[in-house]
């Protein structure tokens, strides 16, 4: 009874003071009403706090079991294609291609995707396992149907149907998978249309261009998840120069490596302006594409002309080392030690066409580097100096005194030079702090 008072007297001082605020202009009549009966039942403990969140919690639930029929629906299929797929005829191969997409296709369909993020990455989910199972339906439709075995043309129905598929679910609306479907197929289908035109020779010239493309309309922000778009440009990039690499070694190597290294400048030039997650994503693609294809790019060419190409790589490096020392990039401690590395790798790739000129162009290059680190700034180069200096001058004892006794000659100034250049990098322990510290 005492209770049931105290809620009586509780609901008259809420009904006192909504009917106040209502009088002020504060409220009005139906929002005051609303008020007085959620306070109501909530006090009647009617209304329930978890009621909007017990959604939220059968979204996640319902993706993990999406994700997990569709992985068991593909391993069936995988096995069922394994076991019966060569005994099947054409008929059934296409209906068993053909029922899978549309299935996959209305399940996704069926999907609501605006309830809530889980269900829109369930749909996404669905629609992309739909564009495999249908690039296998053109497969089984060209070679098995039509009887076509041209590579090229095969390839080129499979990735023109995810093309197809893949545009129309995503174009304009926020569905990262099937943009990323849409614009890998678009690549592949323009590689194998160029196959089936031209021939092998263009194709990784044109998928060069097409990646180029999507890169400068996601640095532009031309398409929803424009980091998306960057990621497959630049990757069709590096796939298109190495393509060609691959055909025309003269031209394709130093195109490839070029196009790494402009990947990095547009990763590390503070001109451009460019976001965080661009320049991170051009500079891990850049660096990685360098690393795939500079050593080739560099060997091809020494073998030939190895004191132009060792000058070419030392030229370089001193760009590197210019751009670094004097901050005209965004992280200059990077750029001026791969300066400092290139231009002892240039002076080392001399030796293919001049092997007693390398050691003494390393040495002049290290002494020159030692002599630039004194500089106030610039005492990075010192080390670069120093371990120049390691290399090249035992190198050089071991080719100008060739023989058995030049083994003591060797530890000997090798022990020398190291004790030097240790209590040497010791004296420069208080500039390495205040000047590599002062860098960010």
């Amino acid at each position: 009874m005492r209770l049931r008072d105290l809620q009586h007297g509780a609901d008259r001082d809420l009904a006192a003071e909504l009917s106040r605020w209502v009088a002020l202009g504060l409220v009005s009549a139906d929002q005051s009403a609303a008020i007085r009966e959620h306070e109501r039942r909530r006090a009647i403990g009617e209304v329930k706090s978890t009621a909007v969140a017990s959604p939220r919690k059968v979204a996640p639930v319902a993706e993990a079991l999406g994700y997990l029929g569709g992985i068991l629906a593909t391993v069936g299929l995988v096995l069922l294609v394994a076991r019966y797929w060569p005994d099947m005829a054409t008929p059934g191969r296409l209906a068993l291609s053909a029922g899978s997409t549309v299935a996959l296709l209305i399940a996704g369909t069926l999907v609501p995707e605006h309830a809530d993020p889980a269900f829109a990455r369930l749909r996404g989910f669905l629609w992309l396992a739909s564009a495999a199972t249908g690039a296998l339906f053109a497969f089984v439709a060209c070679q098995d149907g039509l009887g076509i075995t041209k590579r090229a043309t095969v390839v080129f129905a499979c990735a023109a149907f995810v093309t197809l598929q893949s545009g129309v679910l995503w174009w304009g609306r926020n569905r990262p998978l099937q943009q990323l479907s849409f614009l890998g197929a678009d690549v592949v289908a323009a590689g194998a249309a160029t196959a089936i035109a031209a021939g092998e020779g263009p194709v990784g010239l044109v998928v060069w261009s097409v990646g180029a493309a999507y890169l400068i309309g996601g640095l532009r922000r031309l398409a929803t998840f424009p980091l998306l778009t960057e990621l497959v440009g630049a990757i069709a990039l590096t796939v298109g120069a190495i393509t060609t690499a691959s055909s025309w070694q003269a031209f394709g190597l130093p195109f490839a490596a070029m196009n790494a290294l402009a990947l990095l400048a547009l990763a590390v030039a503070p001109q451009l302006g460019l976001r965080v997650n661009d320049r991170r994503l051009c500079a891990v693609v850049g660096a990685l594409t360098l690393l795939a294809v500079g050593p080739g790019a560099i060997g091809y060419f020494a073998r030939e002309a190895g004191l132009v190409t060792g000058a070419t790589v030392w030229g370089f490096g001193s760009v590197l080392l210019f751009l670094g020392a004097n901050r005209r990039v965004r992280v200059p401690a990077v750029v001026e030690v791969a300066g400092g590395v290139a231009l002892i790798a240039g002076a080392a790739i001399t030796a293919v066409q001049l092997p007693g000129f390398a050691p003494i162009f390393g040495i002049a290059t290290a002494v020159g580097l030692v002599v630039l680190g004194m500089l106030p700034g610039r005492v990075l180069l010192s080390v670069f100096g120093s371990v120049g200096l390691l290399v090249n001058v035992p190198w050089a004892i071991g080719w100008f005194f060739p023989g058995d006794g030049r083994a003591p000659l060797l530890i000997l100034i090798s022990g020398v030079l190291i004790l030097v250049l240790a209590v040497f990098l010791s004296r420069q322990r208080g500039r390495f702090r205040s000047e590599l510290a002062s860098r960010h």
